[in-house]
């Protein structure tokens, strides 16, 4: 019986001044992605479990919330939204490219992560057909502006470039393990760490080197400069080329300010295959948003597609909101209608009326003025009106 009671580990109710934000929030990043050109999809939860456990961008099974279905088939929760748009773009749209998607969705996880949360709300987009370096611009300028809308100021968008890091790793004859290990320290900026492991493993001097110094490549656009220095081949300069052309036109369009470059950013390093960023505050120890380019991605779905895009974790992003006194409040109702035995009928008129003038309108459905003035000094609405036993209108807080 306590089950009835509880919730399970991972999940919430939203309610009061939370609920209200995250309904605000929502809408207002949703005006973004409108004005941008984005079209909103929308995908069921439930898939059949091998379109997430299965080729590239396939998740972990343990992560997934799987049950069966009455033919036996197995089925799944959807972990995230990447993967089923990638599905309908692969196998249900025909349409001129670049594809301008968006969504706003719920997803799940078995093993939550920051906050435990096991179904959490992403909004996000996608930016399907095309392998122009302005798509990866555009992409992270509107989440700039997803941010800023949603009344945070005090962010940054923390850009990588996962050919440069696959560049330097893939140059080391190191076995797997060892090349799981260097990603971890890397995205940890562990660098004694590093150190270690570069002695153990008998990598040259100048490898080791480069290894201890990936985690410091962070910064502004100095880190390009700083970086070109440890390019040890033609994949890690064009990836450079790139984040630096990336980087020049967010500072031509007066967005550097919003940015840090990181080219230890590790995040996903298997999944992305170019420009990678996440959105940072002071108030969250996990990224409010995390994006980049997957151009490998639809090719699960024998479609061949350069894409890029961004979720924004809508919890992360309260919490940050909330940290930074800027949840939104619910606000007032315009008025609040009390009436006294006998007269419900003229009060219904009331109401009506208010109504028809745009007003937001409460029936209290309080029948005893006292109690119609301690309500009033609750200050749930502006204006609190009570029909008395003489049909009189009266005002209550006024």
């Amino acid at each position: 019986m306590s089950g009835l009671y509880k919730l399970p580990d991972g999940v919430q109710d939203y309610v009061g001044d939370e609920c209200y934000s995250k309904g605000i929030v929502e809408r207002l990043i949703s005006n973004i992605f409108k004005a941008r050109g984005y079209e909103r999809v929308e995908t069921p939860a439930i898939e059949y479990c091998a379109t997430f456990s299965q080729g590239f961008g396939a998740v972990d099974e343990k992560q997934l919330f799987k049950f069966t279905d009455n033919d036996g088939s197995l089925l799944a929760l959807r972990p995230d939204m990447t993967l089923p748009i990638s599905r309908v773009v692969a196998t249900k749209l025909n349409a001129q490219y670049p594809l301008r998607l968006c969504y706003t969705a719920d997803s799940f996880a078995m093993q939550g992560s920051y906050l435990k949360a096991r179904c959490f709300t992403q909004t996000g987009i996608e930016l399907i057909g095309t392998n122009s370096f302005l798509a990866d611009v555009e992409v992270i300028t509107v989440a700039i502006e997803c941010l800023l809308a949603a009344g945070l100021d005090d962010f940054k968008i923390d850009i990588g470039q996962s050919e440069f890091f696959r560049g330097i790793i893939n140059a080391l004859d190191i076995d797997d393990e060892s090349r799981a290990q260097i990603i971890e320290y890397v995205g940890l900026k562990d660098t004694l760490s590093l150190e270690l492991l570069g002695k153990r493993l008998g990598l040259p001097a100048q490898l080791a080197a480069i290894l201890k110094k990936l985690p410091m490549l962070y910064g502004g656009k100095e880190v390009i400069d700083e970086a070109r220095t440890l390019a040890l081949n033609e994949r890690c300069r064009a990836a450079l080329d790139n984040l630096e052309r990336v980087y020049g036109a967010l500072e031509r369009n007066r967005l550097s300010g919003y940015v840090t470059l990181d080219l230890a950013n590790a995040n996903a390093f298997d999944y992305y295959s170019g420009i990678v960023f996440k959105g940072i505050t002071g108030y969250n120890g996990s990224p409010v948003l995390a994006g980049g380019r997957y151009d490998d991605l639809c090719r699960s779905f024998n479609k061949s597609l350069p894409a890029t895009g961004f979720a924004i974790g809508i919890k992360n992003l309260l919490v940050a909101l909330d940290r930074s006194g800027k949840l939104y409040e619910m606000p007032k109702v315009d008025y609040a209608v009390g009436y006294a035995e006998g007269r419900e009928m003229q009060a219904l008129e009331l109401i009506g009326q208010l109504l028809a003038e745009g007003n937001s309108v409460v029936n209290t459905f309080i029948t005893n003025q006292t109690a119609m003035l301690e309500y009033s000094f609750l200050d749930k609405a502006i204006y609190c009106r009570f029909v008395d036993e003489n049909g009189e209108v009266l005002n209550i807080n006024e």
